[in-house]
């Protein structure tokens, strides 16, 4: 069964000033090839692949980050409701 994922208010819009520096940067396939990548390691293992730092507040949350290089991101992940939420988003490079 697949994950949902959610963003916290103001991700989307950190992601495409990102994908703009990536640009900037001569890195935007690499950018966008691992914004992909980090999306199907989300909806398909998010537990397995993140790095646990603290458990949340609701029961079955926990607060994990991960890296796609060159793309860092911070997300929750909730198991008993099968879901994700990205909370920051940031570029190595």
């Amino acid at each position: 069964m697949a994950y949902t994922i959610g963003h916290f208010p103001g991700v989307k819009k950190k992601i495409l000033s990102l994908a703009e520096k990536a640009k900037e940067r001569g890195i935007r396939k690499a950018f966008l090839d691992a914004l992909t990548e980090i999306t199907v390691k989300l909806r398909t293992r998010p537990l397995e692949w993140g790095d646990p730092e603290y458990n949340t507040n609701i029961e079955g949350g926990v607060v994990c980050h991960g890296i796609v290089h060159p793309v860092w991101v911070r997300f929750s992940v909730h198991e008993p409701e099968q879901s994700v939420l990205i909370f920051d988003v940031q570029l190595l490079t």
